[in-house]
């Protein structure tokens, strides 16, 4: 019965061959992977320019910073609304029975008042005009 183990040596000179068979050496392996590592970094940092909204005029260490302030940014975009979101369902409760679709009992919160929906309207009005987001 013939085992699936080969020598480390030979499973690490099958690495080192070009795609027509012929083997490679030491030296010029290394100078290719590291043209290729730098191709891709190349490459990363032109999409990521790409993505972060006025990224092509950037230089390296700027798009870094731009590319963390923009992540920053979406975060507190993603968490205002989430809490929109479960301000909106929480109002939503008030209109519907007080059973859900399994018949298990919805917990009643506080419904607000004429004048706590104007200084909710209003508060989401300032929120939408200070769009530093």
């Amino acid at each position: 019965m013939a085992s699936a183990w080969t020598p480390r040596k030979s499973r690490l000179s099958a690495k080192r061959r070009h795609k027509d068979g012929r083997s490679a050496t030491g030296r010029s392996l290394g100078r290719n992977s590291d043209r290729r590592l730098t191709a891709m970094v190349g490459r990363k940092l032109k999409e990521l320019q790409r993505l972060i909204p006025g990224g092509e005029d950037l230089v390296t260490e700027q798009l870094f910073t731009k590319t963390a302030t923009y992540i920053f940014h979406l975060r507190m975009r993603l968490h205002f609304l989430r809490a929109l979101s479960k301000l909106f369902k929480k109002g939503m409760r008030g209109n519907e029975s007080k059973e859900d679709r399994k018949g298990k009992k919805i917990r009643d919160g506080p419904r607000p008042s004429e004048e706590n929906k104007g200084n909710y309207e209003k508060g989401l009005q300032k929120l939408f005009e200070n769009r530093s987001l």
